[in-house]
């Protein structure tokens, strides 16, 4: 199951006011300065590759203590420790970046290829 919230992507442009619940929502959920404009709307679906169907959404899975929020903050605490790139990483890991290892390859040179 998936939950998306939809808005006007258009908002600011219109100078819709902040839906500051839904920026409040976004941050708890681990999207911080996410800036949503007028009204928007959540929903569930369900998709398992051989059905998509829209799921019920109630008023309770609204709540910041509601079990897909607390679940979808913690993904996002753990991906946030995640390394985002290769230098990342080898700094995690304790390397110093990026190195050179042997220096160039060998010139094949006319007299290498001569067989003798």
């Amino acid at each position: 199951q998936g939950v998306t919230l939809y808005c006007d992507d258009k908002g600011i442009a219109k100078s819709l006011p902040p839906n500051v619940r839904a920026i409040r929502l976004a941050s708890v959920l681990g999207y911080p300065g996410q800036n949503f404009r007028g009204d928007v709307f959540l929903s569930r679906t369900f998709d398992d590759d051989d059905a998509w169907r829209r799921v019920d959404f109630t008023l309770a899975d609204c709540s910041s203590s509601a079990a897909w929020v607390v679940q979808q903050a913690a993904l996002r605490a753990t991906a946030a420790s995640a390394p985002r790139s290769l230098s990342d990483l080898t700094a995690q890991l304790g390397g110093g970046g990026p190195q050179v290892m042997g220096g160039a390859p060998p010139m094949i040179t006319q007299s290498a290829l001569q067989t003798g």
